[in-house]
């Protein structure tokens, strides 16, 4: 008697890193993994939904360096930081000569940098991000000389200090003086170029272009640097999301419940949590060209991410 075999109907994701005669089926539930899945969405049951169309808005040509944060957001045009309006069209704020921006929120401020400007933006004015001794200093004596910041490529803020990556330093302000900067002593060396830095809850994660390491402490006195992966990230990929949004366990612990860091390295797509926890989840399933730069988004609790060939 011929057995009856059940047609596709589940998926079990997308797996590009084996022949599609290889990819995992089964016969009884019809649950299969994919080998190319182009403009659909896998939903977490299983089912498979086509894309939605695109809509033109009035915001149109080579937009880069998207970032929102608590004061809206911000993107770079026609070599301008701008600001993006409810309508989609954008306010120039201040010319920068270098399009990949990076940015921090400090309340109603945002701090950014490029390695080339660095600068406050206020609504939409621009302030120097610039510290003088004489006349900003107010704290006890001191035999430390105080620098106003470098201008870094990457910056982010983690407890109560701004923390500036300049080739292969990370820089650290004074608590809470973002704009003070002891230079002969507030900084951490890399072996290689930092790419990238996301703080979280109980750490910072720094990506430089051989690994990725782990700050884990939260004074720069007491922190231990942890390697973490060789798999070094694929600039522009990185992006920090609450850990509400997403379904995947990373550990047994309760970590969760905090902030985490998403990024794409050649080898897949990590997510990682407090305590230098992460994970690959696509680990053994994708299969990546070589690349060298990407961007990155979090929408709709969906990980976006466009690869540069």
């Amino acid at each position: 008697m011929a057995k009856y075999v059940r047609l596709f109907q589940d998926c079990l994701g997308l797996n590009n890193a084996v022949s599609p005669t290889k990819g995992k089926f089964n016969t009884d539930t019809g649950a299969g993994e994919l080998s190319v899945a182009v403009n659909v969405n896998i939903l977490d049951d299983g089912a498979i939904e086509r894309r939605n169309g695109i809509t033109a808005t009035a915001e149109t040509g080579n937009v880069e360096s998207i970032w929102t944060g608590s004061n809206g957001t911000f993107i770079v045009k026609n070599n301008y930081i701008c600001k993006l309006n409810n309508d989609f069209t954008s306010t120039p704020i201040v010319a920068v000569t270098s399009h990949e921006v990076s940015y921090c929120d400090v309340q109603d401020a945002t701090y950014f940098c490029n390695g080339t400007e660095k600068g406050i933006i206020k609504g939409t004015t621009v302030i120097p991000w610039t510290f003088d001794m004489a006349t900003q200093y107010a704290g006890p004596s001191t035999v430390k000389t105080f620098s106003s910041p470098p201008v870094a490529k990457h910056v982010d803020l983690y407890n109560g200090r701004m923390y500036l990556a300049v080739d292969s330093l990370l820089f650290f302000s004074e608590p809470f003086g973002y704009s003070m900067y002891d230079y002969a002593r507030g900084y951490f060396w890399f072996e290689n170029t930092i790419t990238g830095v996301k703080s979280i809850t109980d750490g910072i994660y720094v990506y430089t272009t051989n690994a990725v390491y782990f700050l884990n402490g939260t004074n720069p006195d007491d922190m231990q640097l942890i390697k973490v992966s060789d798999y070094p990230l694929i600039p522009g990929t990185l992006v920090r999301v609450t850990s509400d949004n997403i379904n995947v366990q990373i550990s047994t612990y309760s970590e969760l419940h905090n902030n985490i860091v998403i990024w794409t390295a050649q080898n897949g797509i990590y997510i990682a949590s407090n305590n230098g926890y992460i994970k690959n989840v696509t680990d053994g399933r994708l299969w990546l060209p070589p690349v060298t730069s990407g961007c990155a988004v979090y929408h709709n609790r969906r990980y976006i991410v466009f690869l540069n060939k």
